[in-house]
């Protein structure tokens, strides 16, 4: 009895000391905490730092409106939908200078209409977003807008930051009930919460026309009714600069559908890279849609060569020839070294200007195409560098995977040869030791001509 009486009257001993004290955030910004046993996080550098910055600089409205006891749970949930509806819509229309100008400003009346309820909070989050208050001079030099920009890296951090931050609390809340809110929320932002994102428009390419377009993301799919209108890459724009591209997702859109067989390689593949890591892989949507579209394209790309031999305009293929050209004559000049012009492709390959001269096929597809089509994703736009790796299979290497019904027997022995296969392939290109956190996995495959199926990867 003297016993347990001594233990009750005792001083309880924490055992550890949760993440949230090593930060601790009040109204005037973050402050440091006190230090702690097993020390402070790695100091993240470049991207992922700004982004730290961004989401501190966020904690304290968020904090301020998720503890506010004059809301409801369901009306600071409904203020995040809000926020992230806004800044999804400026996100997918970077890439049409009409609908960026659109969205990307805000009517104080109609946000304060839209949120009846302590509509500070969500300006407040608004303004740790990346929007700025914009004086009207007809009105007196009073603010009525809310304007976001400009569409770079400056922008960029704080909108993907508070983005990360409401896809954590809106986790949370759905997992363990609204009287989570109140915890505490971790302000660490990383590749796999980057990559995590759709920006609500469950789309890649935008469809060219109303109907309902196939199934698995890559063109514009059936969205919720809550979903952002648009896509990240919009048609007039994949015209402009991919026009083989875009007269290939009409003219061949068998090829871009995602069949069973394509969608069992991507599952068995993403479970053997994962095997054995104390980290998982992050399986990305966005990147696993883009690596989707670039297998179909370099699929159909060896049924239409053309798309192979003009991958873009001609006047962009002769400005590129050109800057090569003079790019090739500085540096050898002379007998210098050209060092300096080496550069690495979409795939991650040093290249010179005379191999990139020397380039053709589904190279030349793959370094013109995939940069550009990576760049309209905000996370990589944003300055992350992407890695994408190929792999061809044969219909005489795997024959029961191309041949057999799904439920037999010789298709599940070759689906389990051909993931160890790719797998040990994709490892070495990617690099054993190499700093993955995030990837994306499409196949395509073509039964009739040269049975084959391309399955491509790109990682962060």
């Amino acid at each position: 009895f003297f016993q347990t009486s001594a233990a009750l009257t005792r001083p309880r001993q924490r055992r550890f000391q949760p993440c949230s004290r090593r930060m601790q955030v009040s109204d005037d910004g973050p402050q440091k905490g006190p230090e702690e046993p097993f020390g402070e996080p790695p100091v993240v550098a470049g991207v992922l730092a700004n982004l730290r910055l961004a989401s501190e600089a966020a904690l304290p409205p968020l904090r301020a409106l998720l503890c506010d006891t004059d809301l409801l749970p369901q009306q600071a949930l409904g203020q995040l939908d809000f926020i992230e509806t806004a800044l999804n819509t400026i996100l997918v229309n970077l890439q049409d200078p009409d609908g960026f100008a659109r969205f990307r400003r805000l009517r104080l009346v109609a946000v304060r209409r839209r949120i009846q309820n302590k509509p500070e909070h969500a300006e407040a989050l608004l303004k740790c977003a990346g929007f700025a208050l914009v004086a009207d001079a007809a009105a007196g030099g009073e603010p009525e807008h809310l304007e976001w920009g400009p569409a770079n890296a400056t922008a960029l951090a704080p909108a993907l930051a508070v983005l990360v931050l409401i896809a954590r609390v809106k986790a949370r809340a759905k997992a363990a009930g609204n009287r989570a809110l109140a915890e505490p929320v971790d302000a660490t932002v990383s590749v796999q919460d980057l990559a995590a994102l759709e920006y609500d428009c469950h789309t890649l390419v935008e469809s060219s026309d109303n109907t309902e377009a196939p199934s698995g993301g890559v063109m514009g799919c059936p969205q919720k009714v809550s979903a952002v209108k648009g896509a990240l890459i919009p048609r007039a724009w994949l015209e402009a600069r991919l026009p083989q591209v875009a007269l290939a997702l009409e003219e061949m859109k068998k090829f871009f559908k995602i069949g069973i067989r394509e969608k069992t390689v991507v599952r068995e593949l993403c479970r053997v890279l994962n095997a054995g890591r104390d980290d998982k892989l992050s399986n990305s949507p966005t990147l696993e849609r883009a690596a989707q579209l670039m297998a179909s394209m370099i699929l159909v790309s060896m049924r239409k060569p053309e798309m192979c031999a003009q991958p873009t305009t001609p006047a962009e293929e002769a400005l590129r020839e050109s800057v090569e050209l003079d790019s090739e004559g500085g540096a050898l000049a002379g007998g210098r070294d050209d060092s300096s012009h080496r550069s690495n492709d979409a795939l991650g390959r040093t290249t010179t200007p005379q191999t990139r001269r020397r380039q053709s096929g589904i190279e030349v597809l793959e370094s013109s195409a995939l940069p550009l089509l990576l760049g309209c994703i905000p996370a990589v736009k944003l300055g992350l560098q992407p890695r994408a790796v190929m792999e061809i299979v044969y219909l005489r290497e795997f024959p029961a995977f191309f041949t057999s019904g799904i439920q037999e027997k010789q298709f599940q022995v070759s689906i389990g040869a051909l993931k160890q296969r790719l797998a040990d392939v994709f490892r070495e290109k990617l690099g054993q030791g190499a700093e993955v956190r995030a990837i994306g996995i499409g196949c395509a495959i073509d039964i009739g001509r040269d049975d084959k199926a391309i399955v491509y990867v790109v990682a962060l």
